[in-house]
């Protein structure tokens, strides 16, 4: 089934916003995205860089007894620039695809919203935790084939390093714009399908982002896009945008932080305190891939936070 292109061209985003549209179903017009792959799964290489680093790093943020950080280094305001560094992972379902002992049958296949397929609390490994143990959701197949799409696993998946640039704007406003987002076309599995630009992509890749944030007050995060997102501040899930479905929008403010689930816990941030971001985006349908972020927080992690397993 294929998921019919509803792509907002032009959205009206509020200042401050962290704003993340990826796997849309229209047809911007197409841009290079300033960065390359080169030298293997865990090498990546950034412009015209050709420093190669290796990315597999422990969490660098213990939690205190409030909850949050303390941090006696980079505070987002300049003191590093920081380094937003995760991981993709390429999976492969197509007919007559070889070896089939690959193809997994969560990408490709179902269409339709899906929320609460996660637990609201981030797992103690920085994983989200499958909510239904061995059984199916509407675009789920168990949480055996759920837990590969963020642990590397070898016969399931192809990990690559994978770095955001971001550009600085106005207003200490940060964007990374990339509306033809494919960073593994000709490698991973390679199974490509025909996009909305016309052109041969490789689908069905997963990306696990985790980060820190100073908090400061008055920070907004907004999402558009599809297909799942879901993001946790400070290990509480506050975006879910779970399915594979056309452009959805989930609007929060850092200053009244509440869980993205029917309780609506309250997620309470003090001010000055550094916080973990993680954030798990996947692509599991055709026909497009576009992916946006816009933000004023200020991310205060000088070396890259990478949880391969």
């Amino acid at each position: 089934m294929r998921k019919e292109p509803k792509w907002p061209r032009h959205a009206r985003l509020p200042l401050g916003a962290l704003v993340i549209l990826a796997a849309a179903c229209g047809s911007p017009a197409s841009s290079e995205p300033p960065f390359s792959f080169d030298g293997g799964q865990d090498a990546v290489r950034s412009g015209a860089d050709d420093a190669r680093a290796k990315v597999d790093v422990p969490r660098l943020v213990a939690p205190d007894a409030g909850g949050g950080s303390s941090h006696d280094g980079a505070t987002g305001d300049g003191a590093c620039a920081p380094n937003l560094t995760g991981r993709l992972r390429d999976f492969v379902n197509k007919p007559g695809f070889t070896p089939a002992s690959a193809l997994d049958d969560d990408f490709e296949n179902e269409v339709g919203d899906d929320r609460g397929i996660v637990l609201t609390d981030l797992g103690s490994d920085q994983k989200p935790v499958y909510a239904h143990g061995s059984g199916s959701t509407a675009t789920t197949h168990g949480q055996t084939q759920f837990d590969w799409w963020y642990r590397d696993t070898p016969g399931k998946n192809l990990p690559f390093a994978f770095t955001i640039p971001l550009t600085a704007g106005d207003g200490g406003v940060q964007s990374y714009d990339n509306q033809e987002f494919f960073p593994l076309d000709g490698r991973g599995w390679d199974d490509e399908y025909t996009a909305d630009d016309g052109m041969q992509h490789n689908f069905s890749f997963t990306f696990e982002l985790h980060t820190t944030f100073g908090y400061k007050g008055g920070e907004t995060f907004t999402f558009i896009g599809d297909d799942d997102v879901f993001v946790f501040i400070n290990s509480k899930l506050v975006v879910d945008l779970g399915g594979v479905h056309t452009a959805e929008t989930k609007a929060i403010t850092l200053d009244s932080l509440v869980t993205d689930d029917a309780s609506q816990t309250p997620v309470p941030l003090t001010v000055g305190t550094t916080y973990p971001l993680d954030v798990f985006y996947n692509e599991r349908h055709t026909v497009a891939s576009h992916f946006r972020m816009e933000t004023s927080i200020g991310f205060n992690n000088c070396a890259p936070i990478v949880i391969p397993q």
